[in-house]
């Protein structure tokens, strides 16, 4: 076996040789096209500057961090604790993707015809599939991160992540100098339902590589019930497992981060002065940031264990923020063309969030939960998270009322509280699911 396949966990030992190489190629490849496609209809450049088209309000532009979020975790509560009892994952896997890459040709489609006769239909119809495109998304990734645990050993886990988020970063960046050109040589809505278009043809790979794997059956959980015994278990695990609390902590205030998001962007072209066209380098300043965090992230993890990568995860966060409300005096004093580019460096701070709420949180969780129960785990995890999907419909309001710089701030404020806290974690490395699969 290859070097850089040997971090596929024992629990595969029932699978040829063969078929474990197979599959870590499997789904080195699968993340790369996820990533790559997920560059033409990211949701916190193009989507967001899209819907600011098609409507004046901020608060609508709010709704896009608030579906994206809201509709990926919640449904990941209601269906984790009947997944926990499927031995096989990967067809739910393999429909529920293929199901998500459909919502957003249908989002193509909308844009192409209505957006400009009728954008008030156009929105209303976007956000209806761009949610069902979410739920789809949360429950491929609810059941994409149970077939990795069992298949992934934790001291191969960020080597595999890393790799997934370099090399798809790598084409992501190109794919934003892409959508730069599209946005600048076609007319507008063609350019916008072009890029979907292309985002999804790429993406459309990401279900054909998980269709090939060849999964191992999983250990069963008998935990049923669906949603009540799921809201029971989050109690219990809140109350029981002070681990657990303390790294919910951090993710939460981290990710006020949500509460800016998708006003980012658009400061930066109504306050700024910023020109559209920069939406597209401003998606590879995105990925740029995923690229250099990916190896580095993923080398932490496997290396130092996952407390030094949640450090650094909501360090960035607080950066993109903190940059914005710089960004805004220099413009003033003059430095316009200077602060374009600048700028830039809120994008790169959010691709090293991204890639560490990914890389670090799951490393984290899978290194510490029951074989069984990960599923559950995970989806308990998320429901933590999803209410603070809303906390863009709050930026929004303040946006409207006060200012955009107000907004910034208690982003800032917030996220510095949980880089507090996050200094306080304990390292659980070595503890954990993937662990006692190897005993």
């Amino acid at each position: 076996m290859s070097r850089l396949a040997q971090g596929v966990s024992r629990t595969v030992g029932r699978l040829a040789p063969a078929d474990v190489r197979r599959n870590y190629y499997l789904f080195l490849t699968e993340g790369v096209v996820y990533f790559a496609g997920l560059a033409f209809f990211e949701p916190a450049t193009v989507i967001p500057v899209l819907v600011g088209t098609l409507t004046d309000s901020s608060v609508v532009v709010g709704l896009v961090t608030a579906v994206r979020y809201g509709f990926w975790l919640l449904p990941q509560v209601v269906v984790a604790g009947y997944v926990s009892s499927f031995p096989y994952k990967k067809p739910l896997m393999v429909w529920a993707g293929v199901a998500q890459k459909l919502s957003i040709l249908g989002m193509a489609v909308v844009v192409y015809f209505l957006a400009a006769s009728r954008p008030e239909l156009t929105l209303a119809l976007f956000f209806l599939l761009y949610a069902l495109s979410c739920v789809n998304e949360g429950v491929a990734s609810l059941t994409w991160s149970d077939v990795v645990g069992k298949s992934v050993d934790e001291r191969g886990r960020g080597r595999l992540f890393g790799l997934m988020q370099f090399v798809g970063g790598m084409v992501a960046f190109f794919a934003g100098l892409l959508v730069k050109r599209i946005l600048e040589d076609v007319p507008y809505p063609v350019n916008y339902s072009l890029i979907l278009t292309i985002g999804v043809t790429v993406a459309m790979a990401s279900p054909l590589c998980l269709y090939l794997i060849r999964e191992p059956q999983g250990v069963v959980s008998e935990m049923t019930g669906g949603v009540t015994a799921s809201l029971r278990r989050l109690h219990e695990l809140w109350r029981g497992s002070p681990p657990f609390a303390r790294m919910m902590r951090v993710r939460i205030l981290g990710s006020f981060l949500f509460m800016s998001m998708p006003f980012l962007i658009i400061y930066g072209r109504e306050v700024l002065g910023i020109p559209t066209s920069f939406i597209g380098l401003f998606v590879s300043a995105q990925m740029l940031g995923g690229i250099v965090a990916g190896p580095l992230m993923g080398y932490m993890c496997d290396a130092v264990g996952t407390r030094k990568v949640l450090i650094l995860t909501v360090a960035t966060a607080l950066a993109a923020p903190v940059v914005a409300l710089l960004a805004g005096p220099l413009q003033a004093a003059g430095y316009g063309a200077v602060t374009q580019y600048l700028y830039a460096l809120v994008f790169i701070a959010m691709g090293f969030f991204y890639t560490g709420n990914w890389i670090g949180f799951i490393n984290h969780l899978l290194a510490t939960v029951p074989v069984a129960e990960r599923p559950s785990y995970i989806g308990l995890m998320n429901a933590l998270i999803a209410p603070c999907a809303g906390l863009s419909l709050l930026g929004g309001l303040i946006i409207r009322f006060v200012s955009y710089e107000a907004t910034f701030l208690l982003t800032a404020g917030a996220v510095g509280l949980g880089l507090f806290y996050a200094l306080s974690l304990e390292e659980s490395r070595g503890a954990g699911g993937a662990l006692e699969e190897a005993k």
